[in-house]
Formats: structure tokens, C-alpha cells, sequence
């Protein structure tokens, strides 16, 4: 059987005058793992309602990339109207960000991973703020109903060793 923790933590009791070594030797492998869980896969789910004009509006945005930092963002969104004509929307987009020193960018524009709308003036895409450093999703109506629209963001994140 193959052990799932790469460091198990030893359970022998510690000696004050070990206490240093132990935190080296014990400690500091079992925070690595626990950041490497805690940085594994970060999901959050938003909501945002349109005016009904056809503007786009942000429905999630990133806390600032990391320098040489590598991103796969998916985000199932889905979208419908507040009242009035019965407006519908999913789309599932996935994009894949860089960042370097200087910049970040999206690696390739072709993110569609589905769409279903009930009109074709809806909409649901990535973008990069080039100022803050962060990638966001934006949402648009059909620009004659208000829509509720909600979005369940992944981020998987590499970063050089």
C-alpha cells in the first residue's frame, strides 16, 4: 500500500532541548504539505445581476498573480432573467493565464468550453487587468432583461520551485 502523506509526522513525545531540531526536522515537512493542499485547487462561487443595458459586468475577479506564475482557471456560469422575458444562459469557459515580471496574460483567447443561450447577445467571458495583475470573468445580458447570473470559479496554480 502506498503511503498518501510523502512525510508522516513522528508521534515520539519531544524533549525541550529537541524542540528546535524536531521543528526542522518534523514541522517544517508538515507545513510544506499542508500549503501544498491549501494551494492545490481554490474554488469560489459568485453571483452578479445585470441592469439590462448589454454592458458586461464582473462577476469574479482574482486576487493578483504571482510573479512567473502559471493558471488554469475554469468557470461554469450560469445566468437567467430577473423577470420580464425569460432569458437563459451556461456557458463553461476555461482559460489558461502566464505571468512574467512584467505582465500577465491569457495564453490562448479560445476558451468556450459550452455555451447554451437563449440569446445570442448573452455572454460570459475571461479578461486580464493588466494593473492589478488579475484575471476575472465578465458577464453580459441581452440588453433589454436584467439576469442574475452566477459563476463557480476553480483556479489551479503552478508556480517555479
Amino acid at each position: 500500500m502506498r503511503l498518501t502523506v510523502p512525510f508522516p509526522v513522528s508521534d515520539k513525545p519531544i524533549e525541550q532541548g529537541g524542540l528546535l531540531y524536531w521543528v526542522n526536522s518534523e514541522a517544517q515537512k508538515l507545513f510544506r504539505q499542508i500549503r501544498t493542499f491549501a494551494n492545490a485547487l481554490a474554488v469560489e462561487r459568485k453571483t452578479a445581476d445585470t441592469a439590462g443595458d448589454g454592458a458586461y459586468v464582473r462577476i469574479w475577479e482574482s486576487d493578483a498573480m504571482p510573479t512567473n506564475a502559471c493558471w488554469a482557471v475554469v468557470a461554469n456560469v450560469v445566468g437567467v432573467t430577473k423577470s420580464g422575458t425569460a432569458q437563459r444562459a451556461s456557458y463553461g469557459i476555461a482559460g489558461t493565464f502566464q505571468s512574467t515580471s512584467s505582465t500577465v496574460a491569457q495564453v490562448d483567447t479560445d476558451t468556450t468550453l459550452w455555451s447554451d443561450e437563449s440569446t445570442a447577445a448573452i455572454n460570459a467571458r475571461f479578461g486580464v487587468d493588466t494593473a492589478s495583475r488579475t484575471v476575472y470573468v465578465e458577464v453580459r445580458d441581452d440588453g433589454a432583461s436584467p439576469m442574475r447570473f452566477s459563476a463557480v470559479v476553480q483556479v489551479n496554480e503552478a508556480l517555479p520551485s
